[in-house]
């Protein structure tokens, strides 16, 4: 935030005292609730493109793109860039989906009844059935 107020104040859109500038940036450009209608708030995209910190952006993507360009490829199967082993990876990720799936209590309730109703179903297929060939093949 500390960039981005400054770009804001230097055409025209001060921020106010106690407001939240991230509030204070989407109703600026027009996104917020309370968006700005006058001259201050129109046409923001080409301010940007006009200015020097797109010109900045701009250099930075096209450095790292050719940075990206000129690594090697990870077809070496060379894994030590990564912060954790597979097996960490693999447990943070579990413990992940499974807080997920915990939080999300319909979804849970309709898993659990589509899980008891298949075995009710499946139950039902094989019930009283006989143990002649006769039998297995009439189901």
């Amino acid at each position: 935030m500390q960039s981005v107020l400054p770009y804001f104040e230097r055409y025209g859109a001060v921020t106010p005292p106690d407001t939240n500038p991230a509030e204070f940036v989407l109703e600026t450009v027009g996104a917020g609730i309370n968006a700005r209608k006058d001259e201050k708030g129109a046409d923001w995209a080409t301010k940007w493109s006009e200015s020097p910190e797109a010109e900045a952006v701009a250099s930075k993507i096209t450095q790292i793109q050719k940075q990206g360009s000129s690594l090697e490829d990870f077809e070496d199967g060379n894994v030590e860039n990564y912060n954790g082993s597979l097996f960490l990876q693999t447990w943070l990720l579990t413990v992940r989906i499974m807080k997920n799936q915990w939080r999300n209590v319909p979804y849970m309730y309709s898993k659990i009844w589509v899980h008891i109703i298949s075995a009710i179903l499946v139950g039902l297929t094989f019930f009283q059935l006989g143990t002649g060939p006769q039998d297995l093949q009439n189901r």
